[in-house]
């Protein structure tokens, strides 16, 4: 079986002769040239397939790249400086006709028949390679001329060429410049494969001494043809990863953005950032705002999963769908919950204002946070309040008694005090007046005064672990004069498990007031921590005898 056509040197000579006459630049060239371009502009602009095939098959820019193809392998120089002149204002003309009209047309828009030709890829490269050597060998057999229709509409010289003016025009340069490498690699791989062609059929014979200039310039489009197609293959690769990123993005937030009863994901962009990440923008559809946890939840699930840094923002456009019969889109259950949710939301939403009016009582107290934990049998609210002091169990009882008259009856508060202290230049907001450093026993003591303030001690030491267990004296101060005349005020301070509660100090003020017989003023410093074995609390000889006599070995 034979490849190659069995061509006379007539048959060659013939075909030198139509191929010359054809790729010369005649008025008949530019003019299918000009009506080829606007066919083609005007379809990428109106978005038409089947208009930007008839541009195909109007333009005759395929013919002198063969030309020029057949001139390098039978060394025919004024043959190759018509070729490439042809070629070269063709596609010069071809160009300025798509900038023209993208100036002129109004309401441009780059359509899809446009940006399909601006991310060309290494199968662009492939089929123009094979209509090459279709148009190369429907040249030489005369029988297959009326393939070169087809062949002309295989590859993509003109719209690409057009869809660049157009973005040009747009000044859209990077898609410009993806429109124009394609044609510029089909254009090698044409001349390329015409080239091989027209060598395996006999046209010449390669000797580097006879045909410097069809070795010169065939290594320079192979070179040329390989560096574009290794560009092409890395954009291919990385618009695939696009493709799949995009993908998984999708499939993400709309699994996490279907969670919510009537939320609908609508659209879904991103872009690149400077610093390597991406930033997300998904426009939902829901009868909810998405609150910024619930944002950060998603973006993190999306961070694990895609294994890249990414920044999301969630549009929530407040929208909901109803009919007659309720809500559209809503199973029983599903709008059984919702109304639930927005139950309980209304319920927090009370709570909260009724918490918040009444802790204004609370010096320097302020809510942050405020959430259900129901169980079976009571409706609990956690309430989380930033104060300088913590909120005793009796002021929790109060603010639970609020609650239950105003919103039901079964509820059980519980408060979480966060201890924070505000200061200005002079002192700590919110707290107590201390006493004055004169008011403090600074002296050595002696006589009655000492002995007051021994009796005293000793009370303290004894009473406090009766009624806080585990809490500890660490040091007291009162009056100067240490007599029970004089003291009117005592500031104890204590080790202890907990805060003492304004009970347990007004019990311990009656039982000080009856052990000494005066009135006195007692105000607990509560200082929280403890230590603890297994046998329970440790008091300050106990973790003498037991801690400090281990000795500490290096």
């Amino acid at each position: 079986m034979k490849f190659s056509e069995t061509l006379s040197n007539e048959d060659r000579e013939a075909i030198c002769r139509e191929t010359s006459t054809a790729s010369s630049p005649r008025p008949s060239f530019y003019t299918m040239m000009v009506l080829s371009g606007i066919i083609a502009s005007y379809g990428l602009l109106t978005n038409s397939t089947s208009v930007v095939i008839g541009a195909m098959l109007v333009a005759p820019l395929m013919t002198p790249i063969i030309g020029s193809a057949l001139s390098l392998v039978i060394s025919d120089r004024r043959m190759l400086r018509n070729a490439s002149f042809a070629e070269l204002s063709g596609v010069v003309l071809t160009f300025l006709i798509g900038i023209l009209i993208g100036l002129v047309s109004f309401n441009v828009e780059l359509g899809d028949e446009i940006l399909s030709r601006t991310h060309p890829s290494p199968y662009d490269v492939i089929i123009a390679l094979a209509a090459g050597f279709a148009g190369a060998y429907s040249t030489i057999n005369s029988r297959f001329n009326a393939n070169l229709t087809g062949v002309a509409i295989a590859t993509s010289l003109v719209p690409p060429l057009t869809a660049s003016g157009l973005c040009v025009s747009q000044q859209e340069y990077g898609l410009a410049l993806g429109a124009f490498l394609l044609f510029f690699s089909n254009f090698l791989a044409i001349q390329l494969a015409g080239i091989t062609t027209f060598l395996w059929h006999g046209f010449a014979q390669v000797h580097v001494t006879r045909n410097p200039l069809l070795i010169s310039r065939a290594v320079i489009s192979l070179l040329l043809l390989g560096a574009v197609s290794v560009y092409l293959t890395h954009s291919m690769l990385g618009l695939l990863a696009e493709q799949n990123f995009r993908r998984q993005l999708d499939r993400i937030v709309r699994q996490e953005v279907q969670q919510r009863m009537g939320a609908r994901l609508a659209t879904l962009s991103f872009e690149q950032d400077r610093d390597g990440g991406k930033s997300v923008m998904a426009v939902v559809m829901t009868p909810q705002e998405f609150l910024a946890s619930e944002v950060a939840k998603v973006e993190k699930l999306i961070e694990t999963q895609v294994k890249e840094h990414i920044h999301l923002v969630i549009r929530s456009v407040l929208s909901r769908d109803t009919s007659a019969e309720g809500q559209v889109f809503l199973s029983s259950s599903e709008r059984e919950n919702l109304m639930a949710k927005e139950e309980s939301a209304l319920f927090l939403e009370k709570a909260t204002q009724v918490l918040s009016e009444h802790l204004q009582q609370v010096a320097g107290a302020k809510l942050v946070e405020i959430r259900r934990e129901d169980t079976s049998e009571v409706k609990n609210i956690v309430v989380s309040v930033s104060t300088p002091t913590a909120i005793p169990p009796e002021q929790v009882a109060k603010l639970q008694l609020v609650l239950q008259q105003a919103l039901d009856k079964d509820i059980r508060l519980v408060v979480r005090s966060i201890l924070t202290k505000d200061a200005d230049a002079m002192r700590y907001l919110y707290e107590p007046t201390p006493l004055p450093k004169e008011e403090t026993v600074e002296k050595p003591l002696s006589g009655d005064a000492l002995a007051f303030h021994q009796t005293l001690e000793a009370f303290l030491q004894n009473a406090l672990p009766r009624l806080v267990k585990g809490s500890g004296l660490i040091e007291f101060t009162y009056r100067p004069g240490g007599t029970k005349d004089t003291v009117t005020r005592l500031l104890v301070t204590v080790r202890t498990p907990r805060n003492y509660s304004s009970t347990e100090v007004r019990l311990l003020q009656k039982r000080l007031q009856a052990e000494i017989n005066t009135n006195i003023k007692v105000v607990v410093r509560s200082v929280v921590g403890i230590d603890t074995d297994e046998s329970g609390y440790l008091t300050d000889q106990q973790k003498k005898d037991s801690i400090a006599t281990i000795p500490v070995r290096n």
